[in-house]
């Protein structure tokens, strides 16, 4: 998910917290049942010696690099499914907003990063009004605070594999440290302050992470809400895994 610039001046801890504490007792709430977690790597887990953070900055670098017209976040039905796929982790992505349901094939053997909301704040940002850290401050608890923020709003998460929920998703919420990029120039129309020359970022947000799954199909969903935009997203994904 991504923001406007008009989302920069951010307040409203409190509220935030408030949203924070609800989705925990919504977690403590839900009866136990049959769930996919022992499908799922635990949030603390380093899949292939990187932490969902790391594994969550790779996966902009991934989608920030490609154009507009093949966005991972915009497919409106899977056929880009395939763009710049490479090594033992394979990305989807949710969506800009709304609901989509997509067809791919994976080749076996490789686990699936996808998040259900998130956020990247990126800088330098040619817009005005200045956007800049503190004195004192680093770029990176700059971006960091203020993708905090943003994510902090979030009420909704959902996660399915096969029809079985993934529960206690507050625990997976993850930030990824310091990132450079190179954004396609394109994708201004997405975020207006996307220079298409080499930036840095902070990704907050929550994510998952499958573990390879077995040869055959697969249906995975994700959905999530942010108020402060406001927006839902969810994602469908009707997956064949098979083939090398």
């Amino acid at each position: 998910m991504r923001s406007t610039r008009w989302m920069r001046a951010l307040v409203g801890s409190a509220v935030a917290a408030l949203a924070v504490f609800a989705l925990a007792l919504g977690a403590e709430a839900q009866p136990k049942v049959d769930d996919a977690n022992g499908r799922i790597y635990p949030p603390n887990a380093k899949p292939f010696g990187m932490t969902y953070g790391e594994w969550s900055g790779a996966w902009w670098q991934w989608a920030l690099s490609i154009p507009a017209k093949a966005y991972p976040p915009m497919d409106p039905d899977g056929a880009q499914c395939g763009t710049l796929q490479r090594g033992q982790v394979w990305f989807l992505a949710g969506t800009g907003a709304g609901s989509v349901t997509r067809t791919c094939t994976i080749p076996s053997g490789r686990a699936i990063l996808i998040p259900i909301i998130n956020y990247l704040n990126d800088y330098p940002c040619p817009e005005p009004p200045p956007f800049q850290p503190a004195p004192g401050q680093s770029i990176d608890a700059f971006l960091a605070a203020g993708a905090a923020q943003v994510v902090d709003f979030v009420d909704l998460l959902e996660a399915e594999l096969d029809g079985r929920p993934v529960v206690n998703l507050t625990t997976f919420r993850a930030r990824s440290p310091l990132i450079g990029f190179t954004a396609a120039a394109n994708l201004q129309v997405f975020d207006s302050c996307i220079t298409g020359s080499p930036q840095l970022g902070v990704s907050d947000g929550y994510w998952i992470m499958l573990k390879p799954p077995s040869v055959g199909t697969h249906t995975l969903r994700i959905k999530g809400r942010n108020p402060l935009f406001p927006v839902t997203v969810e994602a469908t994904y009707q997956l064949t895994i098979g083939g090398q």
